[in-house]
């Protein structure tokens, strides 16, 4: 838990920073920031995944020295591209602070919460419309998967659910590529 507020707290504050400088930059430069962040996540979680350190669990001690600045670089992230989430955040946690992966995605899932709230609020705050249809559908399917997801977590092998993480994260790069590519608002 304290990691997480320390995180959160930090991820927040660079979410802020990082929505007043996503109008400053053209769209492509924003859409390369965002493949090239989202392939580094992929890389480093497929690696982490099938790796001992990744077996291991626990959570390490809070030091507010080291997830203050990770946390502002997520932030700033995900309010600059629109990507921090579980994307970036479970990678930050496991490689950057050594955390087991499962304990990595349940405190991402804290974190996640608090940085995606800030973001809207920022994003309100500048005059950004919001998407009613497109958040409820997505709110929807989030607390849909955060009911199932834990049951189906303990079936499953680290490795396995690394290196399926790594593959989403892929997949969805290729998707936003391929929907820019075709003029498909996303």
């Amino acid at each position: 838990w304290s990691s997480a507020a320390w995180f959160a707290a930090a991820a927040a504050a660079g979410s802020v920073v990082g929505t007043a400088l996503n109008r400053a930059l053209g769209g492509d430069v924003q859409l390369i920031l965002f493949i090239v962040v989202m392939l580094l996540a992929a890389r480093a979680t497929w690696q982490r995944a099938g790796s001992p350190a990744g077996e291991a669990a626990g959570c390490p001690d809070a030091r507010a020295a080291v997830l203050v600045p990770v946390g502002l670089l997520v932030g700033g992230l995900a309010g600059l591209v629109g990507v921090g989430g579980g994307f970036v955040v479970v990678p930050a946690l496991a490689i950057g602070r050594s955390f087991g992966m499962r304990e990595a995605m349940s405190t991402s899932m804290v974190i996640v919460a608090i940085v995606s709230a800030c973001g809207l609020i920022a994003h309100l705050a500048a005059g950004n419309p919001l998407d009613v249809p497109v958040a409820l559908a997505m709110g929807s399917a989030t607390v849909l998967g955060a009911l199932i997801g834990p049951h189906l977590a303990d079936r499953v092998s680290i490795r396995s659910l690394g290196r399926g993480f790594a593959v989403l994260v892929v997949a969805v790069s290729v998707g936003v590529v391929g929907a820019t590519m075709a003029g498909v608002s996303v």
